[in-house]
């Protein structure tokens, strides 16, 4: 498999941003649950959003700060941002010209090509420190995006076992596809607080769009592969028309995340 790593510094936001690392997933067919999937090329950010990162973001558009920002365990600069509603953690994505990952894309990146247990490998690590409980130790809050690199997938992803659930795109939805609730979303991966059954490829719960009160939810963000980083035209808005966009009433955010960053700002103006 081919891997690419990018890094991007963008210096003309009126915050400071840098652009994590991202892994380059081939175009692949896997086998999960059962089934097939084809899954397209694409980006993968190779750590979570950390709360620095998440920072800028607030000044910037005026959403309310994540509740990792408001306890103390959780809210140093390079622990990941969480207790952040799957709205603001789609508009995070949006505003930086990506989007958040398919459950798929996260069993893709998890399993690699030779079908691994975890995403680290196939041995459970019962005895040692790790981002998730083991046998002999039980972490009391989260660690660096960038920690436990003994821990990241041989392609060079972090956390995709442990330290915070991910929210993903997905609904729930029956085996034909029928959407069952729309309300709700996959959050992938386990965290800090799950045991080592809940941190297997494929490790899936569900949560409430709307609820940001979950203190081991998280994110990262992915990309399609023809994607461009064009975020001029939302970061040099108003931040007051970006906070009345998020905020104003449930079917307008839902609004904005069907549509690209740019055409976001048209609309707007």
């Amino acid at each position: 498999m081919r891997l690419g790593i990018f890094i991007y510094f963008l210096s003309s936001f009126s915050f400071c941003w840098s652009n994590p690392a991202e892994v380059y997933f081939e175009e692949m067919k896997i086998h999960h649950g059962g089934s097939s999937h084809s899954v397209a090329g694409f980006l993968l950010d190779a750590s979570e959003v950390s709360n620095v990162q998440y920072s800028g973001f607030v000044k910037r558009s005026g959403v309310r700060a994540p509740l990792s920002q408001r306890i103390n365990t959780l809210n140093s600069p390079q622990q990941p941002v969480s207790g952040v509603d799957w709205y603001d953690a789609s508009f995070f994505c949006k505003f930086y010209g990506k989007r958040l990952p398919t459950y798929i894309e996260l069993v893709r990146a998890s399993q690699g090509e030779i079908l691994r247990k975890f995403p680290f490998g196939n041995t459970s690590p019962d005895f040692q420190k790790a981002p998730f409980r083991t046998l002999q130790y039980s972490p009391s809050a989260s660690f660096p995006v960038s920690s436990f690199p003994e821990f990241k997938t041989p392609e060079g992803v972090f956390h995709l076992a442990g330290n915070v659930r991910e929210w993903t795109q997905d609904p729930i939805q029956e085996e034909s596809g029928t959407i069952q609730q729309d309300s709700k979303r996959r959050v992938y991966g386990g965290s800090y607080i799950s045991g080592i059954k809940e941190v297997r490829v494929g490790s899936v719960q569900w949560v409430d769009m709307a609820d940001s009160s979950m203190r081991d939810v998280g994110f990262r963000c992915a990309r399609d592969l023809d994607s461009s980083y064009d975020f001029s035209s939302v970061t040099n808005l108003d931040p007051a028309k970006l906070r009345q966009l998020v905020y104003r009433q449930k079917a307008s955010r839902e609004e904005l995340l069907q549509q690209s960053a740019g055409q976001s700002a048209e609309r707007i103006r």
